[in-house]
C-alpha cells in the first residue's frame, strides 16, 4: 500500500503520497549539495542531493516550500484542518448520506423537500448533457439532473443497481428539481466543527463543496453546500426553463393549501410512516449485534453510537409479526425516548415525502391488513398520497409517543 507523508511549512500542510518509507536519517545541512535555483527539477522542488555510502548512493532533497508554490496546488491551513472541536460545539443537525458514482455525498435534512424512487422519466427539450428529462411529482413538473454527472464524477466500472437508484428532490423559490443518485444510505447527525475544510484545485463547481465528514479511510463524506447548489446558474436556468416550458397553469394550483408535513417512509410487511423529525438517524444493523442475557424477546440488542448505548427494538418481534426472511436491507430508525435513544429495526426505508394535513384521514375502524391490526394501538393516521410515478399508496403513521410509552413502560 502507498503512503502519505504530511508536511507543514508556514502554516500550511501538504500531503505527499510515495511507494514505501525506506529509512529515517540524520544528516548536518551542510551535508547537502544545493542546487542553483535553475537547476532544480521536478518543478523545483528538488533542493539539492545527498551523498551516502561515500558516493555509491545518492538521495535526491526535496524543499518542502516548493510544494506550495506549484500551480493549482491545493492547500489547507494547519489550523483549519485541525478544526475547532475543543470549542463549544453548536446544536447537532441532520443530514442525509447518498452515493453519486463511487462517492459519497451529505446534504442537511432541512434542505431535502423528498426522496422518491425513480419514476418513469419523460424526455425534455432542454438539452444538458446532465440533466436525463422530467417526473411528474403528483402534479408538479421536476426537473432530473443526474448529480454524478452534473458533478464529473467518473463512470464507475460496474453499474449500481437501479433499483437502488432514487431523485432527491430540493426546492428553488416555487420551483422543484431533482438529483438522481446511485443510492441513498442514513440519516446521521453532525456537528458543523465536524466538517473539514476540503482542499480545493481551480476546479469548476468547487464552491459547491461545503466540507468533509470523517469516517473510516474509504468511508469519508463530501458534504454539498446546500446554498451554493440551489444559487448555481445552471440549475437555476435548467429549473426555471423547466417551470417556463412544462409547468402546471396557474387555474390548476389549488387556492388554500393544509398544513404540509415531511414523513420518513419505511416498511415493516406493510407501508408506515414517522414524522421525519421524530427520527434522529438512520443506521445499519450489524448481523452480530451484541445482546445481553434476560432482555425481553423484542430486544434485538443494543449499539454504541457516539459514546451512546442504544438499544434496539425488533418491531416485527414486538407486534407478533413473522420473522423476515432475508435481513439485507434491514435498517435502524434512532429515536428519543423519556429514557434515552432507542432503535426500530424496520425491513427497509423507502422514501421521504410531503404530505398534506388534509390529506390524512382517522384510522378506519376495520383494517384488513394482518399487520395493521397488529399495529393498530400505535397507529395514530392513515395517509394516501401518490408516488412519483402517480400510484396511489397508503401509509400508516405510527404514533411514536404511544409506542414509546408502552416499550417504556416496564423500566419506569
Amino acid at each position: 500500500e502507498r503512503r502519505v507523508a504530511i508536511l507543514e511549512q508556514d502554516g500550511i500542510r501538504v500531503g505527499l503520497a510515495f511507494d514505501a518509507t525506506s529509512e529515517i536519517l540524520s544528516v548536518n545541512p551542510a551535508e547537502i549539495a544545493l542546487f542553483a535555483e535553475g537547476a532544480r527539477g521536478h518543478q523545483g522542488a528538488v533542493r539539492g542531493a545527498l551523498k551516502l555510502e561515500g558516493g555509491d548512493r545518492i538521495l535526491q532533497v526535496l524543499d518542502p516550500a516548493a510544494f506550495l508554490k506549484i500551480e493549482n496546488i491545493p492547500l489547507v491551513r494547519a489550523e483549519e484542518a485541525k478544526g475547532s472541536l475543543r470549542a463549544k460545539k453548536t446544536k447537532r443537525a441532520q443530514c442525509i448520506t447518498f452515493n453519486a458514482g463511487e462517492m459519497r455525498f451529505a446534504l442537511p435534512i432541512v434542505a431535502i423537500r423528498e426522496i422518491i424512487k425513480v419514476p418513469e422519466i419523460q424526455p425534455s427539450v432542454l438539452n444538458y448533457d446532465y440533466s436525463i428529462g422530467l417526473v411528474n411529482l403528483r402534479g408538479h413538473v421536476v426537473p432530473v439532473l443526474d448529480l454524478a454527472k452534473f458533478l464529473k464524477i467518473p463512470a464507475t466500472a460496474q453499474a449500481s443497481d437501479s433499483e437502488d437508484h432514487r431523485i432527491i428532490v430540493l426546492k428553488i423559490g416555487a420551483n422543484q428539481f431533482g438529483f438522481l443518485v446511485s443510492s441513498v444510505e442514513n440519516i446521521t447527525a453532525y456537528y458543523e466543527e465536524e466538517l473539514l475544510p476540503i482542499p480545493m484545485f481551480k476546479q469548476l463547481k468547487a464552491d459547491l463543496f461545503r466540507g468533509l465528514l470523517g469516517g473510516a479511510p474509504g468511508e469519508e463524506t463530501i458534504f454539498l453546500n446546500e446554498e451554493r447548489l440551489l444559487d448555481h446558474e445552471e440549475v437555476k436556468h435548467l429549473t426555471q426553463g423547466h417551470s417556463a416550458l412544462y409547468g402546471e397553469p396557474p387555474a390548476a394550483k389549488a387556492n388554500v393549501r393544509s398544513l404540509r408535513r415531511t414523513f420518513l417512509n419505511f416498511r415493516l410487511q406493510d407501508l408506515f410512516s414517522l414524522p421525519l423529525s421524530a427520527v434522529d438517524e438512520i443506521a445499519h444493523c450489524a448481523s452480530n449485534i451484541l445482546c445481553p442475557p434476560g432482555y425481553p424477546s423484542f430486544v434485538k440488542g443494543i449499539l454504541k453510537m457516539r459514546g451512546e448505548v442504544i438499544t434496539v427494538i425488533d418491531l416485527r418481534a414486538f407486534y407478533g409479526l413473522p420473522k423476515l426472511d432475508e435481513a439485507v436491507d434491514t435498517k435502524v430508525l434512532i429515536i428519543r425516548g423519556a429514557n434515552g435513544r432507542y432503535g426500530l429495526l424496520v425491513d427497509n426505508v423507502d422514501s421521504i415525502c410531503t404530505v398534506e394535513d388534509a390529506g390524512k384521514i382517522p384510522i378506519p375502524s376495520l383494517l384488513h391488513s394482518e399487520t395493521a391490526r397488529a399495529v393498530k394501538c400505535d397507529m395514530a393516521e392513515v395517509a394516501e398520497m401518490k408516488d412519483a410515478g402517480g400510484v396511489a399508496r397508503t401509509y400508516m403513521i405510527l404514533d411514536l409517543s404511544r409506542l414509546m410509552a408502552r416499550l417504556e413502560a416496564p423500566a419506569a
